[in-house]
This record gives C-alpha cells, sequence and structure tokens, in this order.
C-alpha cells in the first residue's frame, strides 16, 4: 500500500521563512497543543527552526495555544488586536484558524495585509473564499496531491516496499 502525505516540518518552516522574508520580526505561531506529539508538533518544530535559522531571539515567537474551530480562533483575533505588542506575522497550523484569526483581527480594525500577515496550513476548500487571501505553506493542491498520489501508486510492484510520497 503506497502512503501520501505532507512534511509537516518543512510546512512549519517554510512558513515562517516566508513571514520572516516579508520583513516580520514579531511571530506568532497559533495551533491546538504544540507540545503534544504528531503533525501540529512538527509543524512548530519547523517555525522554529527558521526563526533560529533567521537569527531572530526566543522573545520573537510566542506560542499560542488555540482549538481548531472558528470562533475560538476569531475570539482570539480579536483579543490579539488590542495587543499593542501583538506579532505582526501568525501562523496557524490550521487553514480555519487562519480564517477565525483573520476575522477577529479585521473586525478588531487590523488592517491585514498591511498591519498583519497570516499564513495558514490545510489548503481547505473554506480557504478560497476568505479576502485577503492566506498563503498557504501547503502549496500541493488537491488535484496535484491526488496525481502524485495516483504516480505513487502505480510505482509500487508486488513485493516491495511501498514507496513514501511526501509534500510540499
Amino acid at each position: 500500500m503506497s502512503r501520501v502525505g505532507l512534511d509537516d516540518f518543512q510546512g512549519g518552516l517554510l512558513a515562517a521563512r516566508e513571514l520572516i522574508a516579508a520583513g516580520h520580526r514579531r511571530l506568532a505561531l497559533v495551533a491546538p497543543g504544540v507540545d503534544r506529539p504528531g503533525v501540529i508538533h512538527q509543524r512548530c518544530l519547523g517555525f522554529r527552526a527558521a526563526v533560529a535559522e533567521a537569527g531572530l531571539d526566543r522573545d520573537s515567537l510566542e506560542l499560542i495555544d488555540c482549538e481548531p474551530f472558528f470562533d475560538a480562533s476569531r475570539e482570539l483575533g480579536t483579543s490579539l488586536a488590542e495587543r499593542p505588542d501583538r506579532a505582526t506575522g501568525i501562523f496557524a497550523t490550521a487553514d480555519i484558524i487562519a480564517i477565525g484569526l483573520l476575522k477577529g483581527l479585521v473586525e478588531a480594525g487590523v488592517r491585514v495585509p498591511e498591519e498583519a500577515s497570516i499564513v495558514g496550513f490545510d489548503d481547505l476548500p473554506e480557504a478560497r473564499y476568505v479576502t485577503p487571501r492566506s498563503p498557504r505553506s501547503d502549496r500541493t493542491s488537491p488535484p496535484r496531491r491526488r496525481r502524485r498520489s495516483t504516480r505513487c501508486s502505480n510505482s509500487s510492484t508486488a513485493g516491495s516496499d511501498p514507496p513514501r510520497c511526501v509534500s510540499p
């Protein structure tokens, strides 16, 4: 059986690099349970690696726990907007969190992307309805993932180890 997956560490790394390249020096990673093992933790490790690679100190990154629901992240966006020292570059480890953050920030008067940037992850179909669009660290579209999945499953032969295909 073939397996297609995402490289979550690389996704976190790309998200941080994008925000840092845009000039952000106060960063936030918003995720449910960043210290629990699994994909979210891998995204966090990748993000932290890029922050260290850029030579930013630990104080430049804030880890914020948020459940992966629109209402929770919208409320968080509203409360972040009230902070004078808020992060200007935000990585939401799920698109639904990014969408809620965007809504809360904008409703509270923060101009996005002029005053804050948000990078989402997961490529939820709902993300295409949001303005402004969040750059995604998962840059592989669903049709492209399906094609890659087909190529991976077709390249496996009986008795051989299945190929492991990873995006991005």
